[in-house]
């Protein structure tokens, strides 16, 4: 990560001594430090705007379609799951059942809603009916290159702009985030700009063909932390939405915890910080109501 202000300097070595000290799992320690160029040449090339560059070895990345294609097998080969084809149209928490857009219902003793964005339409009426809405989505545009790159490299993060290399010779480029947009999924020259920073970042993209482009929508709260726990008056409908830039990290605690209060287990209910607190999202979405 490029820095370019003294600031950014500054506070990037109060973090090298904060990693120093945190970032431990037994035996292994990772690092979060402070370089002069880039620990990998090209990636990104050295840029005479940059005063230092942060390198660390804590972040991982995956990629994302062969996660959700081993969990699709998983559940899809999984005993006691039954798959359904349908939207929800809405939840009825006096009767226990979930409204289907075929005219079908589910019924339900306890029903987690984890939804992306439709989240915060489904529990809005029985949650905060009369309060401002509990989340928006936000646009997110991103591609996919043809280039052989090593996928051990680091993620490499300047500015918004994030090019990670995957296996197969394929390194994605992303994303924009977009609070105001008319079409949801389609692409536009906002990508565009963001592929041409990605070329001039990294010289091997440079000549690298576009396999595929493509855009989505992010949950975004109206507060920043996840939506996670049992609504207060209605303990059998389990909100696990928002989180907007942080849910993909922590998504085993907090899938962890909302099956936790599904099954009793009480150390997976206490496995969460504080700040995930459903009640600050209830006083936001209500603070124009009280």
């Amino acid at each position: 990560m490029p820095l370019y202000h003294d600031r950014q300097v500054q506070t990037a070595r109060l973090r090298e001594g904060e990693a120093a000290r945190n970032w431990r799992v037994g035996e292994r320690r990772f690092d979060w430090t402070v370089v002069d160029v880039p620990p990998h040449p090209g990636w990104p090339q050295r840029d005479d705007k940059a005063l230092a560059y942060v390198h660390e070895t804590l972040a991982a990345h995956v990629f994302p379609r062969g996660v959700v294609a081993a969990l699709t097998a998983f559940v899809q080969s999984a005993h006691h799951v039954r798959i359904v084809q349908a939207g929800v149209v809405g939840i009825e928490a006096a009767s226990h059942s979930v409204r289907l857009d075929d005219d079908g219902r589910i019924g339900f003793g306890k029903v987690i809603v984890a939804a992306g964005v439709e989240a915060f339409r489904l529990l809005q009426p029985l949650w905060a009916p009369d309060g401002q809405p509990l989340g928006r989505p936000v646009k997110g545009q991103a591609a996919l290159l043809q280039a052989d790159c090593d996928p051990t490299l680091p993620v490499l993060f300047d500015n918004g702009l994030y090019v990670i290399a995957h296996p197969g010779g394929r390194v994605a480029v992303g994303s924009t985030s977009e609070d105001e947009f008319e079409q949801p999924f389609s692409t536009d020259d906002r990508l565009e700009t963001l592929i041409a920073a990605a070329r001039r970042a990294v010289p091997a993209l440079r000549g690298a063909s576009v396999i595929e482009r493509w855009a989505g929508l992010r949950p975004r709260g109206v507060h920043r932390e996840p939506m996670i726990g049992a609504l207060q008056h209605i303990p059998d409908v389990i909100a696990l939405g928002g989180g907007f830039k942080t849910s993909f990290g922590i998504a085993n605690r907090l899938g962890a915890h909302a099956i936790g209060l599904v099954s009793g287990n009480a150390l997976s209910q206490s496995d969460l910080p504080d700040i995930y607190n459903l009640e600050i999202y209830l006083r936001r979405a209500n603070k124009n109501t009280e």
